[in-house]
């Protein structure tokens, strides 16, 4: 697949527009820079002819090599403002892209992130766009003043001779022509490169996050070898790569610097034996034929890089092209309040891995609470991903207060319903980061109000800075207990109508456990509630108990009457006093 100049544009349009006085200025310096290159070898070559002829004074000499050295401090200094503002549009560019890459990914369905490493996605959104910072940061504006530079040269030398003129003319025409030619022969190379180093980032991601598994069950030995053979391909393919665009770009540039030498030499010597030119003419053509390689240099500098940024182009546009199999189209609005859940004949699969749910129907009325049971693999947690429409249901129906979820913009459905999982995602920042989410219009007596709603002030006053106390990365510094009372508190603050609690309790102290009890039954107050549990004695308070095995339903009822009656499962796990073992 190749990068046609409609991406090119459209990618330069829609990041450099916002920054047009920038790009403008930017583009004048290299425009003034440019000027001053081409006037200096005019003021060397005006030097040595006066030199050589002796008709000169001094104080003439003098000042041409003055100004001379003053063209020379004021060309280093535009040279060095331009790649100051080069690198400004450059990383102002590609942090919009990152931003932009983000907000497309997060809008993505779970299906996305399921099949993606976290260490893919990184060198997705930030190693990708570092491949475009070049481009967006010089390359348009290296290539024009590159353009500049070799049309300026040519034309100062057909004012010099009009031999050389036409020769250069042509030696630059010829090899622009084969330089374009030849670009796109390491793009193949390059993207598995790019490839390699994403699947090492993808590895590394994995397993340093399960460093402690690793190292309790001896997965080093595999780690290693593993990290040496994905090392050992990103070199071998770097190195591919490397030697196919430099055989591709430099080789062919060093081949054609010496025919233009051969070419500037030739005429060189022909002019002078007939006195059609000066010593200072020779110096000026041969000066002007080294800045003529520069050009040719950079242009070919900017397509090898061109050629890297092509691969990235090309997985960003890949990227971008991937649509998330959950739509939000939804517009419907509804008021606060308990949910009212139901399920109609709901049935989901994750890809090709079998049924989850299968033909699943109940109501969940306002203000109940309904107790999940089952085995692992049952389809419980499934659930509360489609209420959450991180998932869509293969078939069915779900509805959330007499409305489709559907037809529910996911931002408003998120708001609806508040969930406290087994794993509570903690972050470095303070208990007020991570009770906000780092969300600075959350005030400091809304979250100290709902501390004391959840009758967590014991737990609370036991912190040693209050709401400053500092949560290292990971959540180190807390217990799991203290994670979710951190979750509830959170839950609180967003104030949903439907609270699910997925395996919440299954890791809690007796003291943790009390004060989770307690602040449980003030989250629920006035609120619908699901609550996933494999410890009986969670769920002894619920107003429904379902017990899902292989996606269906085999028992729905009301607890009170399910734990009457003698026959039911749920009744014969509290005879026996076994957990249902869940996941």
């Amino acid at each position: 697949m190749n990068v046609d100049f409609k991406q090119y544009r459209d990618l330069l349009v829609t990041y450099l527009q916002p920054q047009g006085a920038k790009v403008i200025a930017l583009g004048a310096m290299l425009l003034f820079g440019t000027a001053i290159s081409l006037v200096n070898p005019q003021l060397i070559k005006s030097f040595i002819d006066a030199a050589t002829s002796g008709r000169s004074s001094f104080h003439a000499l003098l000042g041409l090599g003055l100004l001379f050295v003053t063209a020379t401090f004021v060309s280093q200094l535009v040279s060095v403002c331009t790649v100051y503002l080069g690198q400004v549009v450059g990383w102002s560019a590609t942090n919009a892209l990152r931003v932009d890459l983000l907000r497309h990914c997060l809008r993505l369905d779970m299906s996305f992130f399921n099949k993606r490493t976290p260490g893919e996605l990184i060198e997705r959104i930030d190693g990708d766009c570092n491949n475009l910072f070049s481009f967006l940061s010089g390359f348009v504006f290296q290539l024009l003043s590159s353009a500049m530079l070799l049309i300026g040269i040519i034309g100062l030398l057909f004012v010099e001779n009009w031999r050389m003129g036409i020769a250069l003319s042509l030696f630059s025409a010829i090899s622009i022509v084969i330089l374009i030619r030849t670009r796109g022969i390491a793009i193949p190379s390059g993207r598995r490169e790019q490839e390699a180093r994403t699947h090492l980032y993808g590895f590394l991601e994995e397993r340093l996050t399960g460093m402690a598994d690793l190292r309790t069950n001896g997965g080093f030995p595999h780690m290693m070898r593993t990290f040496y053979e994905l090392h050992s391909s990103r070199f071998l393919t770097a190195r591919k790569a490397w030697m196919v665009g430099r055989m591709s770009t430099w080789g062919i540039t060093a081949i054609l610097i010496a025919i233009g030498n051969i070419i500037t030499f030739s005429i060189s010597i022909f002019l002078y034996q007939r006195g059609q030119i000066t010593i200072g003419a020779i110096y000026l053509m041969f000066h002007y034929t080294e800045m003529l390689f520069r050009p040719l240099d950079q242009i070919t500098s900017q397509l090898q890089k061109l050629q890297s940024t092509s691969v990235s182009i090309i997985r960003l546009n890949e990227l971008y092209r991937m649509q998330s199999a959950v739509e939000d189209q939804g517009c419907a609005t509804m008021a606060s309040g308990p949910a009212d859940i139901r399920f109609r004949d709901v049935s989901f699969s994750y890809g090709d891995q079998g049924s989850v749910l299968d033909q699943v129907s109940f109501h969940l009325e306002p203000n109940q609470v309904l107790g999940l049971l089952g085995r692992t693999g049952s389809g419980k947690t499934t659930m509360t991903r489609l209420l959450f429409r991180m998932y869509d249901p293969c078939s069915g129906e779900i509805r959330f207060n007499g409305t489709n979820l559907k037809d529910i913009p996911l931002g408003l459905l998120q708001q609806k319903i508040g969930m406290v999982t087994q794993e509570v995602q903690l972050f470095q920042g303070t208990i007020r980061d991570n009770l906000s989410f780092f969300d600075a219009s959350v005030s400091d007596e809304r979250m100290l109000e709902a501390i004391q709603t959840l009758g967590l002030d014991e737990w609370f006053h036991r912190l040693p800075d209050g709401l400053d106390t500092y949560i290292r990365s990971g959540g180190e510094g807390l217990s799991a207990g203290e994670a979710q009372l951190v979750a509830f508190t959170r839950v609180l603050l967003k104030d949903p109508d439907l609270v699910i609690l997925d395996e919440f309790s299954s890791r809690l102290d007796s003291l943790t456990e009390q004060w989770i009890q307690g602040a449980l039954k003030r989250l629920l107050l006035n609120r619908t509630g699901i609550i996933i549990a494999h410890r009986l004695a969670t769920v002894r308070h619920v107003n429904h108990i379902m017990i899902l095995d292989g996606g269906r339903i085999v028992e729905y009822g009301c607890r009170e009457e399910l734990e009457q009656d003698s026959g039911s499962r749920y009744s014969r796990l509290l005879q026996t006093g076994l957990e249902v073992q869940t996941a």
